[in-house]
C-alpha cells in the first residue's frame, strides 16, 4: 500500500509540472500575438516660422507618421490651448511618400490660426491620445508648446514705398505686355497661328471620359483621376508650382494667394477635402459619392471658362 501511494504521488506531481509548463508556453504565445501592442507612430508638430504679423494666418500642423502598412488610426482632434490666438478651422488629410525603399504614411491635421494682437502668442503644451481598432491600449504623446512673436500689421513707411514701387512695376509690366501683344499681332498677320489651348476645355473633356468609369462601378479609379485633373487644373490656372504635390501642400499655396477670393478658396478647400476623405477611406466610394465629387469638379472648372 505504501508503494502504491508513493507511485500515485509521483504521477500527480508529473501532471502538475506538465500543466505548469503548458500554461507558460501558452502565455508566451499570447504575449507574442497580443493585439494590445500598438505599431510605432511618430507624432510631432510643425510650424513654418515663429514670427507673424497680426493680419497673417498661422498654419500649425500635427503630424502622425509611421512605416508599417496602412492602418486606420483612432484619435480625437485635440482642443489646442491657445494664447493670443483664435482657431479659424481645421483640415485633415493622409499623405504617402517614399524614403529610399520605405513607404512612409502620414496623417496630418492642419490648424489654421489667426493672431489677436501684437505680442506673445502660443500653442500650449497638450496631450494627444491615439490607438488602432484592433488594439486595446491607448498611446499618449505630449506635444511641446510652440511660441510665436506677433508683430503689428505691415503699415510702415517702408511698406508704403515698397507698395508704390510695386505699382510702378505693375504699370511698366502692363505697358511692356501691351507692346509685346501689338508686336505679336502684327507678326501674326503674315502667318497662320495655331488656336490657343484653353485649359478648361482640355480638363472638361477629360472629366467627360470619366463618366464611363462611374457607370461600370470603377468609382475609386474615377475619383483618383478626377482628383489628378482638378489638382493639375489649379496648378496651371493659378500659376502654382509645376511639381506634383499633395492636396495639403496645394491648399497651402492657394491660401497664400491674395488674388484668389475667399469664397473661391473655400470651394477649392471643400473639393480637396472631399477627395482626400474619399481616397483614403479604405473602401471604394459609392456611385452617388463619386458622381457628387465629379459634378463639383466639373462645375467649378466650367464656371471658370471664358466664353
Amino acid at each position: 500500500m505504501h508503494v502504491v501511494g508513493s507511485g500515485a504521488k509521483i504521477f500527480f506531481l508529473c501532471v502538475v509540472a506538465l500543466l505548469s509548463f503548458s500554461k507558460e508556453v501558452f502565455c508566451q504565445q499570447l504575449e507574442n500575438f497580443s493585439p494590445n501592442v500598438l505599431p510605432r507612430v511618430e507624432v510631432l508638430s510643425s510650424v513654418e516660422k515663429t514670427a507673424y504679423h497680426v493680419n497673417e494666418e498661422i498654419p500649425y500642423r500635427l503630424i502622425m507618421r509611421w512605416k508599417e502598412r496602412y492602418m486606420d488610426l483612432s484619435y480625437r482632434t485635440p482642443q489646442l490651448p491657445l494664447e493670443n490666438l483664435t482657431l479659424i478651422e481645421t483640415a485633415q488629410t493622409v499623405e504617402t511618400r517614399f524614403e529610399g525603399n520605405e513607404r512612409i504614411y502620414e496623417r496630418i491635421i492642419l490648424f489654421r490660426l489667426k493672431p489677436i494682437k501684437a505680442g506673445r502668442a502660443a500653442v500650449g503644451k497638450f496631450v494627444l491620445e491615439y490607438g488602432v481598432p484592433e488594439a486595446l491600449d491607448i498611446s499618449r504623446v505630449e506635444i511641446a508648446p510652440a511660441i510665436f512673436e506677433i508683430k503689428e500689421p505691415i503699415l510702415s513707411g517702408k511698406t508704403m514705398v515698397g507698395g508704390l514701387i510695386g505699382v510702378g512695376l505693375i504699370v511698366l509690366s502692363a505697358a511692356f505686355g501691351t507692346l509685346r501683344n501689338l508686336w505679336g499681332h502684327r507678326r501674326a498677320q503674315n502667318r497662320e497661328e495655331a488656336p490657343p489651348v484653353i485649359i478648361e476645355d482640355e480638363c472638361l473633356v477629360g472629366l467627360e471620359k470619366l463618366k464611363s468609369l462611374i457607370e461600370s462601378d470603377r468609382t475609386r479609379e474615377c475619383v483618383a483621376r478626377a482628383g489628378e485633373i482638378f489638382r493639375g487644373y489649379l496648378q496651371r490656372k493659378f500659376g502654382l508650382t509645376q511639381q506634383k504635390v499633395g492636396s495639403l501642400e496645394l491648399l497651402d499655396l492657394i491660401e497664400r494667394r491674395r488674388d484668389i477670393v475667399s469664397e473661391e478658396k473655400k470651394e477649392i478647400r471643400a473639393i480637396l477635402e472631399n477627395l482626400s476623405e474619399s481616397q483614403f477611406a479604405g473602401v471604394d466610394p459609392h456611385r452617388e459619392e463619386a458622381q457628387s465629387i465629379h459634378a463639383k469638379i466639373y462645375h467649378f472648372i466650367l464656371q471658370k471658362k471664358v466664353v
